[in-house]
């Protein structure tokens, strides 16, 4: 259970992300002339259908990783958070259609053996 609770955690993170990232697409690049008017920008954001449900995602993820905490060790958990650098770059490639380098996907792989190897039981 505790394994399940623990890859929830960067999941729900990594889908709140990509739906920041869609919601924020939507409403369009964040200029200066945005910033001087906060209130409308917030009213922007705050209405995004894509933002909204991203906000509550991470409020679902934040109360879990707070179960963890009561749980575990923290530097027992904390490799588990690392999944989030492999699973949003893999959502922006298949979701987004962003391009991933061959050098970036290299990254990924040393963060995926980083999180096994940090995560393995004593």
């Amino acid at each position: 259970m505790k394994l399940i609770i623990g890859l929830l955690v960067p999941i729900i993170g990594s889908i709140g992300l990509l739906l920041l990232k869609i919601g924020m697409t939507q409403i369009g690049p964040v200029s200066w002339s945005h910033l001087q008017s906060p209130l409308r920008l917030f009213a922007s954001i705050s209405s995004n259908p894509f933002i909204l449900i991203a906000i509550s995602l991470y409020t679902v993820g934040f109360s879990l990783w707070l179960v963890m905490m009561s749980r575990l060790d923290l530097s027992r958990i904390f490799p588990f958070f690392a999944v989030v650098y492999i699973l949003v770059p893999l959502a922006c490639w298949t979701v987004l259609g962003e391009r991933i380098s061959t050098l970036r996907w290299t990254g990924i792989v040393i963060i995926m053996i980083g999180v096994i190897v940090a995560g393995w039981p004593d």
